[in-house]
């Protein structure tokens, strides 16, 4: 079959000769079509730049979505942690108020010098399960909530009550001995010690814990010089190795009134104040009366 051809005549201006091109159909046909399949291969690259690009886009709107979270995540995980901590300071200061209402039987059991701890395979990453904790928070908020309604209604009409609690540290600084069993710190035999040890310097000023009345101020025993003031309701508070007086028996006090002065008199290694808390003439740890957490001061 013979080749078809086109003819193209180009006429360059009027007095040019003419120009005559021949040009294969089939090869005119396979340049087009090589043409097309190019345009259609350029297309679709262009098609799969423009997708990865979108995608690229959104990779990075999402990681800057994830980073943004994580920030908040981090913040919430912080928040939590002091809202936790308060909750906890808060417990601890309704639980308080609870055993001086009858409300609750004892303080939760905060031993000390325990060790333990998970085996290697049992540890898992300090991970913070935000909801976990945020349900644990509710939940404890929520019974707080109930045994402050309890409280409110109890303390209601018990102002005076209140006011004969001994709720406040009769002074600050280093709680040297706490109440209960110890070692004697003459004899170095097991005793118990019907109160707590402040530390402090020589003539620091003793306060009275609530209201009441100076029942007896002088020497006594080993408590060296020591105080007493009832506060009514059976409630007895009295301090030892005191320096000196400020108040004298017969003498009502307010909660926050100096009434001594720390020493080093009696049964006593260095200078501190001994203090001791009777309730219906039952010994009682006075730390359990006193709404602030101890710290050292």
């Amino acid at each position: 079959m013979a080749n078809e051809f086109y003819t193209l005549i180009v006429v360059p201006h009027a007095k040019a000769r003419f120009r005559k091109f021949q040009v294969s159909v089939r090869m005119t046909k396979w340049v087009l079509g090589a043409l097309g399949i190019l345009g259609l291969i350029l297309t679709g690259i262009l098609t799969h730049y423009t997708w990865i690009a979108i995608e690229v886009a959104e990779v990075r709107r999402l990681r800057g979505e994830n980073l943004a979270l994580a920030a908040k995540a981090r913040a919430y995980e912080e928040n939590a942690g002091q809202l936790q901590s308060k909750v906890l300071q808060l417990q601890s200061v309704v639980t308080k108020l609870g055993l001086m209402a009858g409300v609750e039987e004892s303080m939760p059991d905060a031993g000390v010098g325990g060790v333990g701890g998970l085996s290697r395979n049992e540890t898992l990453p300090p991970s913070v399960d935000i909801a976990a904790t945020l349900t644990e928070l509710d939940s404890t908020v929520s019974n707080l909530s109930d045994k402050s309604t309890r409280l409110e209604a109890y303390f209601r009409d018990q102002k005076e009550l209140l006011a004969s609690t001994p709720s406040i540290w009769p002074l600050r600084g280093y709680l040297s001995a706490g109440f209960g069993n110890r070692l004697d710190p003459f004899t170095n035999l097991r005793d118990f010690h019907p109160g707590i040890d402040v530390s402090v310097p020589r003539g620091t000023s003793v306060v009275a814990p609530a209201d009441g009345v100076v029942v007896f101020c002088g020497a006594r025993a080993g408590y060296g010089n020591a105080m007493m003031i009832d506060h009514g309701f059976g409630v007895v508070t009295r301090y030892g190795h005191l320096d000196g007086y400020s108040a004298r028996p017969g003498q009502r006090v307010q909660r926050g009134d100096v009434i001594a002065f720390s020493g080093n008199t009696g049964r006593s290694t260095a200078p501190h104040l001994h203090y001791e808390v009777w309730v219906n003439d039952q010994m009682r740890n006075p730390i359990e009366f006193i709404i602030d957490e101890y710290r050292s001061f």
